[in-house]
């Protein structure tokens, strides 16, 4: 492979076009709970814990070993991306690098916010970010605009544009994007438990669980993050294995129970 190749895949900037891409996030004071929905053949069945000596520390799910679906880091940021659509691509930076960059340098949803809307979006993605401190924001993001829904109570993400002035840059079929976002909305009025809230999404027979792995939506796994214990709760599809540990604990020097995990589709 070219060297200028392997630097796009693996910098996250100027990359080829992603065609489609799911993924379902709800958001509260205490919580955050998210589906990834892609293609197995377009994943890094990873999940990686990092300690630098330049950056915050950081627990999530590595794309092309630099970038990120979503995490969290030490100061209790969670962040994960959604593809929108690639109305107006440019040349820019790839949601999984900014992921990274949010997890690495911010501390707080403000921090990110301002983050994303300084750097060159290549394509139309939401960005679901929280806090520890109660606060939610969906950044929706082209290569034009920024735009921000914020709450200090719930909120879900998912993947279509909800902000006015946004709307046109959405796909043209959306109804599933919008039937995931009514679902959660009814979590929300429920005011579902964190234990209730990681189950409802990764249990097979939820509605936010897909098996089109073959039309790149298929659900790969559940990552959720509860801020008050930095309980971080995570497993792939199928949820043979589910991981759970206190991140803070992790930043101590313990280590965790398990060194794989398992899920089936």
């Amino acid at each position: 492979m070219a060297f200028c190749k392997v630097a796009t895949c693996f910098s996250g900037y100027d990359i080829p076009k992603v065609e489609a891409m799911g993924c379902s996030t709800m958001m509260s004071g205490s919580y955050y709970v998210r589906n990834y929905d892609f293609s197995p053949e377009l994943y890094d069945h990873r999940f990686a814990l990092s300690d630098p000596k330049e950056g915050f520390a950081t627990a999530g799910y590595p794309l092309q070993l630099l970038g990120r679906h979503d995490g969290v880091n030490e100061h209790g940021l969670v962040a994960g991306f959604h593809f929108v659509s690639n109305a107006d691509y440019q040349t820019g930076i790839s949601a999984w690098t900014a992921i990274r960059m949010v997890l690495d340098t911010c501390k707080s949803t403000e921090d990110a916010v301002h983050l994303l809307k300084a750097i060159p979006h290549a394509a139309c993605y939401n960005f679901s970010i929280a806090d520890s401190s109660g606060k939610q924001v969906a950044v929706e993001a082209t290569p034009t605009t920024v735009n921000a829904r914020h709450s200090t109570n719930a909120l879900a993400c998912v993947n279509h544009f909800q902000t006015e002035p946004l709307q046109t840059a959405n796909r043209t079929n959306i109804e599933g994007s919008k039937k995931r976002n009514e679902y959660i909305q009814q979590l929300i009025e429920k005011k579902v438990s964190f234990t209730d809230a990681f189950r409802l999404f990764s249990v097979k027979d939820s509605p936010l669980f897909y098996t089109d792995y073959e039309q790149l939506f298929g659900t790969l796994h559940t990552f959720a993050y509860e801020f008050t214990t930095s309980r971080v709760v995570t497993c792939p599809a199928g949820r043979i294995d589910v991981l759970d540990f206190i991140f803070t604990d992790w930043i101590n020097g313990e280590n965790l129970r398990l060194d794989h995990v398992l899920g089936e589709r």
